[in-house]
């Protein structure tokens, strides 16, 4: 008997770890962060790099501790951004980067 509950048990933690695994793998990034591809549902949730905080801007693809760090310096140093083109001032951010985050980044 102990041994069916083991087996069960076992069992059950192999299943939950291939389903875990597959999301993980099947996700889009872009959907963890509130954004969707489909037309019908299209939702963002953009992210103001006026009032950003570290957390928040590490968000952002390709934004990292330090990117996002250099945002906030850069934004104590010069004032508000007027517009989101400006993140391409900011040291490391080039129009690579710009193209991957402007659709998730506002100055309102």
């Amino acid at each position: 008997m102990i041994f069916i509950i083991i087996y069960c048990a076992l069992l059950f933690a192999v299943l939950v770890s291939i389903n875990v695994a597959e999301f993980r793998i099947n996700s889009d990034p872009m959907e963890l962060i509130g954004y969707s591809k489909s037309p019908a549902t299209t939702q963002k949730l953009l992210i103001n790099i006026n009032t950003a905080d570290l957390q928040q801007l590490c968000q952002l693809p390709q934004i990292g501790k330090t990117l996002a760090k250099r945002i906030i310096d850069y934004r104590e140093e010069f004032g508000s951004f007027y517009d989101i083109e400006q993140i391409t001032q900011v040291d490391g951010i080039g129009e690579a980067t710009f193209e991957r985050i402007c659709d998730l980044i506002t100055v309102d």
